[in-house]
């Protein structure tokens, strides 16, 4: 289902989103499911509260969940999401260039992880920069940021997949 969750983010279908993000949220309360509240409300899940003005809720959820996070200097797969729910949130703010210092520590810690390699890792990482210079360029204009979107948007194109070139697509 977390799948769904990222395909309608991806997809622009907010009501989709919001609709299985409540439904998964609500089962995974109801049954005492930490992991499957970790996935609802991490990741690309995160925008169904986002969408909906909710970033209070999100916040008090995202932080009482952290605290099951293992005590690792290793980067973990939930990091990761919380990497991506903290970049939208802060692109959702309009704070672009904060946005990008949070790709941009996270991306370097990301590429040492055994998990960096599966593609999904990479597209996902890749996207999220292109998208997050991209709202840098619209507020700032400067050809720093195009160099950005088009190296990231040429390494989506690397993947060879027709989700990843889709989203090349788009962004440029």
């Amino acid at each position: 289902q977390w799948i769904d969750l990222w395909a309608s983010w991806h997809l622009g279908r907010w009501s989709a989103l919001t609709r299985l993000s409540d439904a998964m949220f609500a089962d995974a309360t109801r049954r005492n499911d930490l992991f499957q509240q970790l996935v609802t409300t991490g990741g690309f899940g995160g925008a169904a509260w986002l969408v909906r003005d909710r970033l209070d809720e999100l916040k008090k959820i995202r932080d009482n969940s952290t605290k099951y996070h293992s005590k690792s200097d290793q980067t973990q797969m939930f990091q990761l999401f919380d990497w991506i729910v903290s970049i939208q949130v802060l692109v959702d703010a309009g704070s672009y260039d904060e946005a990008w210092t949070e790709y941009r520590s996270m991306e370097a810690r990301l590429r040492k992880m055994p998990f960096s390699r599966l593609q999904l890792s990479r597209v996902v990482r890749q996207s999220l920069g292109a998208l997050v210079a991209l709202h840098n360029l619209n507020a700032d204009g400067s050809d720093l940021w195009v160099k950005r979107v088009r190296d990231l948007t040429h390494e989506l194109r690397k993947e060879q997949i027709s989700f990843a070139r889709v989203l090349a697509n788009l962004y440029e």
